[in-house]
């Protein structure tokens, strides 16, 4: 089965933009939804637009959880992606309340869990892509990681990514503080050390609209040139 992770923590006005792109989602009953909220002063509200999503999309299978205390960027994602593997989920797909996607986005991570399930150095599965493309069935493997909406089967995680994750920003690249942090630590250090390769669309599904955050700022934020809001019913194929 497969599940979504959804981290959310203190932007109700990105967490409103977001869901309102998943809204127009096909078959968003089809997996199990876990919404992960850190504790927060609007809590409250961040929960209530999460509810009111559940609510007008139908939504039958699905957890809200506020975090017992504030777990933070780094560990937030591992405690989910545990938590979801541990309940017996075989493919987990983390989503965040500052990324929208595309209508197709669950169709696209379906065709790809089955087409890559199994190949011995595909170990993702990503959403967004910063190349910019025009073929919006086209699907490569790349040798790199991106933490914007991807996803990953219980066997990495088990076996990869639960005991070699940075929790705390212990793992870098020539110099303490250097590409440091669980996305760093995937894409430079466990990608090339085992081979491995990450599923992509050649046009983006997902698109950040997340200007401000943890490890945002203007000077750093970049979007994807070619992500379209609807692209329809799509036959995938690697290219």
């Amino acid at each position: 089965m497969t599940a979504i992770l959804f981290t959310a923590f203190d932007r109700p006005d990105l967490l409103e933009r977001s869901l309102a792109s998943w809204d127009k989602v096909r078959h968003l009953r089809d997996p199990f939804w876990y919404f992960s909220v850190e504790p927060s002063p609007v809590e409250d509200e961040v929960k209530r637009i999460i509810y009111r999503f559940i609510s007008r999309n139908e939504i039958n299978v699905a957890t809200v959880h506020l975090n017992p205390r504030r777990l933070g960027v780094l560990h937030h994602p591992w405690v989910g992606f545990e938590n979801l593997f541990n309940r017996g989920e075989n493919f987990v797909i983390r989503a965040e309340d500052d990324l929208c996607v595309s209508d197709d986005i669950l169709e696209y991570f379906a065709w790809a869990e089955l087409t890559y399930r199994g190949v011995s150095d595909v170990a993702t599965i990503h959403g967004y892509q910063q190349d910019e493309h025009h073929s919006p069935n086209a699907v490569e493997v790349l040798p790199r990681f991106n933490p914007l909406i991807w996803g990953t089967w219980r066997h990495w995680w088990l076996h990869l990514f639960r005991d070699t994750w940075d929790h705390d920003y212990s793992t870098f690249n020539g110099h303490p503080g250097n590409q440091a942090g669980w996305d760093w630590n995937i894409n430079t250090r466990l990608f090339p050390k085992h081979d491995l390769k990450g599923v992509y669309p050649r046009m983006s599904r997902v698109d950040n609209i997340g200007v401000h955050g943890t490890h945002s700022t203007p000077e750093n934020y970049s979007t994807a040139p070619a992500f379209q809001p609807a692209y329809g019913v799509v036959d995938y194929h690697e290219s």
